[in-house]
């Protein structure tokens, strides 16, 4: 790491330091909070307030809501996929015999070796 990278990270620090003790300044961290005389608004009115402002906005264009709600949904008609592999039919002959009569099915491989 050369010293300009060294010097700029040490000032990032420095900066960093700062803005944090302000932040804890105003948080109440110090002797007394820095925006400790601030009015707290009514959460009750607040919240009113929001479901009053979606109801006239749901009022004043129902099908704009009807729209946003089924914009996130998936599509319920799935796209067909193309299927370009397919299994041999005498794997599943021998899935079939395996099933039906235990190990009775062709176990060997094509040249005898008994690995299938």
């Amino acid at each position: 790491m050369s010293r300009l990278q060294a010097a700029g990270i040490l000032e990032w620090m420095k900066m960093l330091a700062w803005l944090s003790a302000l932040a804890l300044a105003a948080c109440g961290g110090g002797p007394a909070p820095i925006l400790r005389n601030v009015p707290q608004p009514n959460k009750a009115a607040v919240a009113g307030a929001a479901a009053a402002l979606a109801g006239a906005a749901t009022l004043a264009s129902p099908d704009d809501a009807a729209k946003r709600q089924e914009k996130g949904k998936a599509p319920d008609e799935k796209k067909p996929i193309e299927v370009h592999q397919t299994v041999p039919p005498d794997v599943l002959d021998r899935l079939d015999a395996k099933q039906a009569g235990g190990a009775s099915g062709d176990q060997r491989g094509k040249d005898g070796s008994g690995e299938p």
